[in-house]
């Protein structure tokens, strides 16, 4: 048996949230959600209408949601069909002001440093560089890395050095 797709959060909750009784359809929750998918980019988006007081149909959509689904379309479709686990959120450590928490492996350890550009793109496309932390990969860095523990705050997403991070590029 295959492994299960991941899916962000969003993508859960929108699914879970799917009405299927809202325009009079017949529909299942999974037959709702694959007609919304499958039709992104095909002269519709990826939206979910909603009335307000006035019974006026207003539109919302979500920018990277759109976005999301057309570069990850057959992958959210096995979600739905096969099954799904939700992604562990991902985080930018600010160490210090303009600094952020950086990784890559060398000779199986893990070498920590800081750098000003979370995003930037190394010159070294063979090396595992990472920006983004899940909080269990953090909390196994903070729990590992005695030389580093002194400089990295323990975990908690409401401190403002955990800034969490969209995971619509993975």
């Amino acid at each position: 048996m295959s492994e299960k797709v991941k899916v962000p959060q969003w993508f859960s909750e929108w699914y879970l949230g799917i009405d299927t009784e809202g325009f009079g359809l017949s529909a299942s929750r999974q037959q709702m959600a694959l007609y919304k998918i499958a039709r992104q980019d095909f002269g519709y988006n990826f939206y979910d209408s909603i009335s307000d007081e006035d019974d006026d149909i207003v539109v919302t959509s979500v920018e990277k949601a759109v976005d999301y689904v057309e570069k990850h379309r057959v992958e959210l479709i096995r979600a739905i069909i096969d099954g799904y686990e939700v992604k562990e959120p991902r985080y930018l450590i600010k160490i210090v002001p303009n600094r952020f928490l950086a990784m890559y492996w060398s000779h199986g350890e893990a070498v920590l440093y800081t750098t000003a550009l979370p995003y930037a793109v190394s010159n070294q496309p063979s090396q595992d560089y990472r920006f983004k932390f899940t909080e269990s990969d953090y909390r196994e860095l903070w729990n590992h890395n005695i030389t580093w523990q002194p400089f990295l705050p323990p975990f908690d997403e409401t401190d403002p050095h955990f800034e969490k991070v969209s995971d619509d590029n993975d």
